[in-house]
């Protein structure tokens, strides 16, 4: 796939030091104006299995899911602890329909805003999540073979019911803290089906949150590049050298409430402003298993947009059509947003590309 300059960043990375002491030299672009491209402090001898990456990003750019075993029982009493940007994302996890108790009783009211409280569900929560922070968006959904009925209930006060074949309860704000999760009979206070519990940040109509028109959006085409990452937009990247398919390609769009100025706290750096408006947790993470001697991370969409780069000590930034930066880059996390220059919306489709490609 050929690519657009924009521009260019070499991030240095050093087999006995973390700091990077990069010498910058101009170089123009066709697409853009002339950019200063640091020079790798890397000589050519340099070997990168000679550098000790942490093997471990930190956790709050690495927000796996963690969760207890599940029993084949009517109440399984499984925990999830759950960051913004988890992965996997669907978090899945089984049980049995069943339960005693009025949901009604349970919850102290009949009806919520997405639903009756019907039927029965059991004494303790079948399920818990722990939000270790707040959520933007988080859905969750039921899948059984009959209908069952979702109780939800968070230790703020929230209430949330839903009932019949794959009931769902999704909400664009989530607040930190635990909620407890039923599935119970809608029917009769006895056992029922098996269910699969499906839990997601992954918005189908991201757009809404903002007021901006929905999008179009439907599965990748199958067998192309990128799909080894997972379906669907806004998916994490991880990636050692030599991966397989090249490039790796994520995808979503442009945008979201905040300054890119307020996320990053810095309006500078060595690749460009960081201008527009991002989301408030990161598009993709990037995560870098090795040192990469080379790799370019490239945004391209119909029209002009910022492209912000979080690393655990570094930020880089650089705007205007299909921004890429590349160079050396040490194994980690790292966080990719893309920017709306319009406004706080949502924008256009992008895709982003990351690829060992030169």
């Amino acid at each position: 796939m050929g690519f657009s300059l924009a521009a260019a960043l070499l991030i240095s990375a050093c087999s006995t030091s973390n700091e990077e002491t990069p010498t910058s030299e101009p170089e123009s672009s066709s697409n853009s104006s002339e950019q200063v491209v640091p020079e790798s402090s890397i000589s050519d001898s340099s070997n990168p299995e000679d550098t000790n990456p942490e093997d471990t990003p930190p956790e709050d750019n690495n927000p796996e899911i963690s969760h207890s075993d599940i029993e084949d029982s009517p109440s399984s009493n499984s925990t999830f602890d759950l960051l913004p940007g988890f992965y996997p994302d669907p978090a899945i996890d089984t049980g049995i329909v069943s339960g005693t108790v009025e949901a009604s009783s349970l919850t102290g009211t009949d009806s919520t805003p997405t639903g009756a409280c019907e039927g029965f569900v059991n004494e303790s929560p079948d399920h818990q999540i722990n939000l270790r922070a707040d959520f933007s968006y988080l859905s969750l959904e039921i899948d059984s073979a009959s209908p069952v009925s979702l109780v939800i209930v968070g230790e703020n006060g929230d209430r949330w019911c839903a009932s019949g074949s794959g009931p769902r309860i999704e909400e664009d704000a989530w607040s930190q803290g635990s909620y407890d999760i039923y599935v119970g009979n809608p029917d009769a206070p006895e056992s029922g089906d098996r269910y699969e519990l499906s839990i997601s940040e992954i918005n189908p109509n991201p757009s809404n949150q903002f007021g901006s028109a929905p999008f179009q959006e439907g599965p990748p085409e199958e067998g192309v590049p990128g799909d080894s990452f997972g379906q669907g937009d806004y998916q994490p990247i991880n990636v050692a050298p030599g991966f397989e398919p090249d490039p790796a390609i994520g995808t979503g769009n442009v945008g979201g409430p905040l300054l890119a100025t307020d996320v990053t706290g810095v309006a500078d750096t060595e690749t460009g402003e960081c201008q527009g408006y991002i989301d408030t947790t990161a598009d993709h993470f990037l995560t870098l298993e090795q040192p990469f001697r080379y790799l370019k991370v490239q945004a391209e969409s119909p029209s002009p947009t910022s492209l912000v780069i979080v690393g655990s000590q570094e930020v880089w930034c650089f705007t205007g059509n299909n921004p890429f930066i590349e160079g050396v880059w040490d194994a980690g996390e790292y966080e990719v947003y893309l920017a709306n220059l319009d406004g706080a919306a949502v924008g256009e489709r992008y895709e982003l590309l990351v690829t060992e490609l030169e």
